[in-house]
C-alpha cells in the first residue's frame, strides 16, 4: 500500500493532535479530574504549611547562608541552577511532537505508529505541564510582586510592589522551582521506579536559587508546589479524558505504554522503530508484515 507525500494529510496531525488533547475539558471530565485530586489534599496543605513555615522562618536567614556559601559550592549551584529552566525541556519535547505531528503514520506497521503515537502523547504531556505551569507562575509573580534577595539589605523579604514587570520584582513563586517541580511529577508519572530520584534532583535543583540568590525558601516551595499541584491535575485530567493515562484502583496514574513495550522492548525494536520513523518523514510505501 503506498501513502504518497501528502501535506493536507500531515497539517491535519496537527488538527487531530489538538482534538485529543482537547477532550480534557468534555463534559465531565474536570470534575471526575477535580476528585481524584482533591483526594490528594494532605500533599497540598503540607506544601503550604511547609511555605509559610519557609517565610516566616526561614527567609530572611537564607541570604546570609546563600552569601556566606563556600566557592566551590556556589560554583556547583551556580551551574546545577541552569538546569531548571524550562528551555531545556519545552524545545526538545516541542520539536519531538512537531516531527512525530509531520509524519504520515499511514506509511508504516500500526504496532510501530502506535508506539511513536504513545511516546507523542507522552512529549505533548511533558510539553504542556510545563509550559501551562510555567505561564501561571509568571502571571501570580505579576500579581504579588515580591522583591528578590538582592532588594534584601534594603526592603527586607516582604517587599510587594506588583505589576512591576521587571526581574527584581518577580521572587514569588520561583520560575525554575515551577520547571522542576513540573518534571518530577511528569517523571514519577511515567517511570513510577525513578519518581525518588526524579524528586530528590529536582528539588535540589529547586534549592539551588536559594543557594544563587536569586529566590527565598518560600519561593521554591511555592513554585514547586505549583508545578507539581499543575502537572499532576494535568495527568488525571488526560487519565480521565481517556488519553495517555489511566488512573489504577489505589488511585495513582499509569502511563499507556503497551504499544511502546510491544516495540521498543523486543529484539532490534528501536532500529525498526526508526525505520518506521523515517519511513514515516518520507511517505515511502508502507511494508506488509508477512
Amino acid at each position: 500500500m503506498t501513502a504518497g507525500f501528502d501535506p493536507k494529510h500531515r497539517f491535519a496531525n496537527f488538527g487531530l493532535a489538538a482534538r485529543r488533547f482537547g477532550g480534557t475539558w468534555r463534559s465531565g471530565v474536570p470534575l471526575a479530574a477535580w476528585s481524584q485530586f482533591a483526594r490528594s489534599w494532605p500533599v497540598w496543605l503540607a506544601g503550604s504549611a511547609l511555605a509559610l513555615f519557609a517565610a516566616f522562618l526561614l527567609d530572611g536567614a537564607s541570604v546570609a547562608w546563600a552569601r556566606q556559601l563556600p566557592g566551590p559550592v556556589r560554583y556547583f549551584f551556580d551551574v546545577l541552577t541552569d538546569y531548571g529552566k524550562s528551555a531545556w525541556l519545552l524545545y526538545p519535547t516541542g520539536l519531538f511532537a512537531v516531527v512525530l505531528l509531520l509524519a504520515d503514520w499511514r506509511s508504516v506497521d500500526r504496532r510501530i505508529a502506535a508506539a511513536w503515537t504513545e511516546l507523542g502523547i507522552l512529549a505533548g504531556f511533558a510539553f504542556i505541564s510545563i509550559a501551562g505551569s510555567g505561564i501561571l507562575t509568571n502571571l501570580v509573580k505579576q500579581l504579588i510582586g515580591r522583591g528578590r534577595p538582592i532588594l534584601f539589605d534594603s526592603e527586607g523579604p516582604f517587599d510587594l510592589d506588583p505589576f512591576q514587570f521587571n526581574y527584581a520584582y518577580a521572587s514569588f513563586p520561583s520560575g525554575h522551582s515551577t520547571t522542576v517541580g513540573a518534571l518530577a511529577v511528569v517523571l514519577a508519572v511515567i517511570i513510577p521506579r525513578l519518581r525518588r530520584t526524579a524528586f530528590a534532583v529536582c528539588a535540589l535543583i529547586a534549592i539551588s536559587r536559594v543557594a544563587v540568590g536569586a529566590h527565598y525558601p518560600s519561593d521554591i516551595v511555592a513554585g514547586f508546589m505549583v508545578g507539581a499541584a499543575f502537572t499532576w491535575f494535568y495527568a488525571l485530567a488526560l487519565a480521565a479524558a481517556g488519553i495517555g493515562f489511566a488512573v489504577t484502583p489505589s488511585g495513582t496514574i499509569k502511563a499507556r505504554a503497551v504499544a511502546i513495550r510491544g516495540v521498543f522492548g523486543r529484539s532490534h525494536g528501536l532500529s525498526r522503530a526508526s525505520s518506521g520513523l523515517w519511513s514515516a518523514l518520507a511517505g515511502k510505501p508502507r511494508k506488509m508484515s508477512a
